[in-house]
């Protein structure tokens, strides 16, 4: 590399000294910038201060600007500028666009103006002060500083790049083409607000550009005021999106929340279209009381800038950061390994909140206030999410759980536990909220309760009538002095947010008296962490897990395993998990906790939850699914290592809550896929996306069905709950994408020290096992389903409403179940096996858009009767019990072509793609939720994942050359697939005794062909 230097000896640190040098720069405004930590040789390079009219030479030069017959700008105008002539300083840098100097920048008078403004008729005026002024009538620009060359050395240094040949330092002690270096290089770039902040960063040795406004990064009209069909970024700025390079922005963090407001939608809005470019996005944050970025350095110094860096969020997760931040509600932080005396709350607290670590005594916290409330007269009330977690609770508050109470009205108790499943007037017994007002609340894992009262399928028939009386609950508790109690280790703003809102919505519909009562959060954060850290061994393959398991059990280990799931057919699930350990160890006992083994009367983990400490010491290895997942502490140091297996199918938060079950200090071991296929709504991360796109399916559902009128959506006045839904979905959407990544990243939020684990050499042959196993598994199970009795309907529908099954009961209450929907006997372990892979659904979608259409509407209406209360319904439920929409987009998409028999080709289908599907996209991913990328996505493509919605695949049948090109020809040669015929013609049958006018099955087959 080689360097010209012209004398650059006159640098200094002394300002004060350097000014006199520099005399184009007053002291006072030098300082300025020195004390927002910019380097002394940033400020000479691109600021001086202006005296007199010398600032209308800087603002008033665009060709737009109303000007006299002499070319002189007009009085008015001169008027409105003449606080410039006071002086002050002017900032300008390079036009990345040619690499010369920019005639835009940005003048910062010594007395600012002040602008009077009016917003309406009637309004009083306003003071708004303007700081900064920037050309005036001119497109907006963005500042990219002029550096010295030990900055750039600096900046290359951090990204470990060389520095261009030939780099030419002028007069001024500039290294000339810096901007284009940057330009070239995929360095990031961090995007902040003002140029003083641009210069901070750069002095760091950071690339930073500054916009003049959080707005100014895009336009949204063209140069002659017309509205742009999509907002664009400046050329600018769009310069700099060559290389897909990494975009950071750095904005500041406002206290005012209209303020932080407008910060996080330009972020979101400029992001999105770089974005757009190729290029990804981040933002860092930070917490008050430091305003912008050079504040926090002055504070904090370059090591915390670093830190903040290196901890930036993804623009993704930014956006949901802000409805889970947690600081905006903090009114007590402590340190204390259990919440003892001091995190005691204010004794005129109504809502309670505790965020504190897995471990630390919030339940014990909470069963000591529950005593105090009921030594005082009170009645105490817990709510959860799982009953067999209620069932502990039960045991540690001293009251009884909901099944215990028998025929007694729940009047009659001095409180008890219950699911939130049955807080409703219909369960047995009913739940009436006016009965308890002189009541204290309980619940603890607050934010699984909430989503689980949002959106589990046990909560769907009676979901409305849930959230109405959990409504009422909480203002009536509020209203009569009574307290709320909520815990979370994970505790979020989400929802601080919505319980506040739920009682706030109803103390302004209660009438006078509540109007007087206000609510206020109080939110205790422990901050304890152990001192010693303990170790999570991550796998790579979910068979180098299993080896490991295996090696473990062999050396005598104890091992508590949890997994995601018990079904047969899943290799990692609690029953094959068992099956394997019980073949390979036959000596040691194995006890399995799920969903089916603690309903189970003659198994011996029924009614394990109570005391589960007791029964795990009897056993040598536990194996859970997410039964045991939140809220149970076990304790004893029975185990030597928990093993954690995260297929995808629980949330990242249900995944990382498992090992902490055990509060001993024992080491994890954890498989996580990388990515998980679930998917809430649309899947997206944007909780406004996912709430438009349920209201558009519920209208487009309702309009279908002639509901319009008919019914309501539950959030018709108040989006509290539909809301707060979004949020929780949008959340666990991310969390979905970025699975393994976010599972990691709550574990060291947890304490945790992340350790990477080798696969071994057996590991393959662990995998071979574990699929055969589960394959005997599930096929035996299958078999054994075909060949059970079937039930009546009186033991059908007595065991419906029970909680508890043996296994013989569920196998033949299953076998019942596929009788009904298939409407034959003939259950086959073929049929089993389909329908376990989704068959039924694919049916349903099927019949409904040939020959059941007729019959679509009905079925759709009986389904929303069984969802409705007083006549409203939750979106999201609406949205998934129906079909109509989905079944009107297929028919729009005619998608009825490809069934046929004709032949395709993706050159044959390319008007329909180009006509029907790409200009739709969007409704497509909307109500199929399918996506289709105009760039990569083929015809056939497309149309494969459509009929794959109802099981269907097209076959390839030939390939030829056609005009010099080998060309696929595709055609549905199995219409049959799965006996769908005999099927469709019970199912015909069935609905045509309901219906009227209805002609035959066979007439209708006659007309379809």
């Amino acid at each position: 590399m080689n360097i010209t230097t012209i004398d650059n000896s006159h640098v200094t640190t002394d300002f004060v000294n350097f000014a006199k040098v520099y005399r184009k720069l007053r002291a006072e405004h030098g300082q300025e910038w020195l004390d927002s930590a910019v380097n002394v040789d940033i400020i000479k390079l691109n600021v001086e201060s202006l005296q007199g009219n010398q600032g209308f030479n800087y603002i008033l030069y665009s060709d737009d600007i109303p000007r006299r017959n002499d070319g002189r700008v007009t009085d008015s105008i001169l008027q409105r500028y003449r606080h410039l002539e006071d002086g002050g300083w002017y900032c300008s840098g390079i036009d990345p666009l040619t690499g010369q100097a920019s005639d835009w920048g940005c003048f910062k008078p010594d007395q600012p103006y002040i602008q009077s403004e009016r917003k309406g008729f009637g309004e009083p005026v306003k003071q708004k002060l303007i700081k900064y002024e920037h050309p005036f009538k001119t497109p907006t620009e963005l500042f990219c500083l002029r550096i010295p060359l030990t900055l750039w050395q600096l900046i290359a240094d951090r990204y470990q790049l060389p520095l261009p040949e030939n780099i030419i330092v002028d007069s001024t002690g500039e290294a000339l083409g810096f901007w284009q270096w940057v330009i070239e290089q995929s360095v990031p770039i961090v995007i902040t607000e003002g140029a003083k902040k641009a210069g901070a960063l750069l002095s760091a040795g950071y690339v930073a550009i500054a916009l003049p406004g959080i707005y100014n990064g895009y336009r949204t009209k063209d140069k002659d005021g017309n509205m742009l069909v999509q907002p664009e970024l400046i050329p600018q700025l769009k310069i700099f999106c060559q290389t897909q390079r990494e975009f950071i922005f750095c904005f500041d963090q406002d206290s005012k929340p209209t303020a932080a407001k407008n910060v996080q939608t330009a972020i979101a809005k400029t992001g999105k279209l770089l974005k757009a470019t190729g290029c990804s996005v981040s933002v860092m944050s930070w917490y008050l009381p430091h305003k912008g970025i050079d504040d926090l350095i002055v504070a904090q110094g370059t090591e915390y800038l670093n830190y903040l860096y290196q901890n930036r969020l993804s623009l993704d997760r930014f956006c949901l950061h802000r409805y889970l931040d947690l600081t905006p509600f903090i009114s007590q932080r402590v340190n204390v390994r259990f919440l003892g005396e001091e995190s005691n709350p204010p004794a005129n607290a109504q809502l309670i909140f505790y965020q504190s670590p897995k471990g630390t005594g919030k339940t014990r916290k909470f069963a000591q206030a529950a005593l105090h409330a009921r030594q005082q007269g009170r009645a105490v009330l817990c709510l959860t999410h799982r009953s067999q977690l209620g069932l502990q609770i039960a045991e540690c508050f001293t009251i009884p759980y909901r099944t215990e109470l028998g025929d007694e009205t729940t009047t009659s108790v001095f409180g008890y536990v219950l699911c939130v499943d049955s807080l409703h007037a219909q369960a047995n017994p009913g739940f009436h909220p006016e009965q308890w007002e002189d009541c204290d609340l309980f619940i603890d894992e607050i934010e699984q309760f909430l989503w689980h009262l949002l959106n589990s399928a046990t909560c769907q028939r009676h979901r409305v009538a849930i959230l109405q009386t959990f409504t009422q609950l909480l203002s009536t508790i509020i209203i009569n002095g009574g307290r709320i109690w909520c815990g979370d280790a994970d505790l979020t703003r989400r929802s601080v947010d919505y319980l506040l809102r739920v009682i706030q919505t109803a103390l302004l519909n209660s009438g006078e008296t509540a109007s007087e009562i206000s609510i206020q959060p109080w939110v205790l954060v422990n901050e304890w962490q152990p001192a010693q850290q303990r170790r999570a061994y991550l796998y790579p393959t979910c068979e180098a897990w299993l080896s490991d398991v295996m090696a473990c059990l062999s050396q005598g280990m104890r091992l508590m395993i949890h997994t995601s799931a018990q079904s047969m057919k899943t290799r990692y699930g609690t029953i094959n998990l068992e099956r394997m350990i019980k073949k390979q160890f036959p000596h040691l006992r194995v006890l399995r906790i799920d969903r089916e083994s603690v309903a189970d009367s003659l198994h011996p983990a029924y009614g394990c939850m109570a005391h589960i400490n007791e029964v795990v010491r009897q056993y040598d290895v536990v194996v859970a699914s997410p039964t045991l997942e939140t809220g149970v502490s076990i304790e004893g140091g029975h185990f030597h290592r928990s093993f954690v297996y995260g297929s995808g199918k629980q949330t990242v938060e249900a995944v990382v809550q498992s090992p902490a079950r055990i509060r001993d200090n024992i080491s994890i071991h954890i498989y996580v896929n990388q990515f998980s296929t679930e998917r809430i709504g649309n899947g997206s991360f944007d909780p406004q996306v996912l709430l438009t796109t349920q209201k558009k399916v519920f209208k487009t559902n309702a309009h279908l069905l002639g509901q319009a009128d008919a019914i309501s959506a539950l959030d018709g006045e108040s989006a509290k709950h539909l809301s707060t839904w979004a949020i929780f979905a949008a959340a666990h959407n991310y969390g979905f994408q970025h699975y393994r990544e976010q599972v990691y990243e709550h574990l060291r939020r947890d304490g945790y020290s992340l350790m990477e684990v080798e696969s071994p050499e057996d590991a393959p042959m662990w995998k071979e096992q574990a699929k055969e196993s589960a394959d005997e598994n599930f096929q035996s199970y299958c078999e054994t389903v075909a060949m059970a009795p079937l039930l009546n309907e009186v033991d059908y529908q007595r065991l419906q409403q029970q909680s508890t099954r043996t296994e013989t009961e569920r196998i033949a209450e299953h076998k019942t179940n596929l009788t009904q929907r298939y409407l034959t006997e003939d259950i086959t372990p073929d049929l089993v096996r389909a329908d376990d892979q989704g068959l039924y659904g694919q049916l349903q979608l099927h019949y409904f858009l040939t020959i059941g259409h007729q019959f679509l509407k009905e079925r759709d209406r009986q389904k929303t009767e069984r969802i409705t209360h007083q006549g409203k319904v939750f979106a999201p439920d609406y949205n998934q019990v129906t079909l109509s929409a989905k079944v009107t987009a297929l028919k729009l998409l005619n998608i009825e072509q490809f069934l046929t028999g004709e032949t395709f080709t993706s050159e044959s289908l390319q008007e329909w793609f180009t006509e029907m599907i790409l200009p739709y996209r969007r409704d497509i991913k909307i109500f199929l939720n399918q996506t289709v990328n105009p760039d990569k996505d083929t015809p056939i493509g497309v149309a494969q994942r459509l009929l794959g919605l109802m099981g269907f695949k097209m076959t390839c049948i030939e390939r030829r050359r056609v005009n010099g090109k080998i060309t696929r020809f595709y055609a549905m040669i199995d219409f049959d697939a799965q006996g769908r015929n005999a099927i469709f013609e019970r199912w015909f049958d069935r609905d045509s005794q309901t219906s009227c006018d209805t002609p035959s099955i066979n007439k209708l087959k006659r007309e379809m062909a």
